[in-house]
């Protein structure tokens, strides 16, 4: 069975993403996360909030947000190789104008980015 795309399944993005991103460190849309599981893919959040924590998940929706400040420091601890966000994300906005990251899909329910330098 193929998945079809919709609010919280980007299924199409997923068959775009490079196999060389899988295995790294996604900044994913909360409900995302349960088709990256799907994907055999390890999210950095998924619904299933009560297991992250309260900080955790609170610090998540800031950045999801659009909170630079808190973006750069989750960036700098965890490393991201690749984002996978909703279109009109403010997240998304904010990546399309670093020079650090590109964008390499997108589709009326998600946006994927890479970043460009090799960690």
């Amino acid at each position: 069975m193929v998945r079809t795309d919709s609010a919280g399944v980007p299924a199409t993005a997923l068959r775009h993403l490079p196999p060389s991103l899988r295995s790294q460190r996604v900044f994913n849309e909360y409900s995302f996360g349960g088709s990256l599981i799907l994907a055999g893919i390890r999210p950095y959040i998924d619904g299933r909030s009560d297991m992250y924590g309260d900080p955790f998940t609170l610090d998540y929706f800031a950045i999801a947000g659009g909170d630079t400040t808190r973006w750069r420091a989750a960036n700098a601890r965890w490393h991201f190789g690749w984002t996978i966000l909703p279109p009109r994300s403010p997240l998304v906005r904010m990546l399309d104008r670093d020079p650090a990251w590109q964008r390499i899909y997108a589709d009326n329910v998600a946006v994927i980015h890479r970043v460009k330098s090799a960690r």
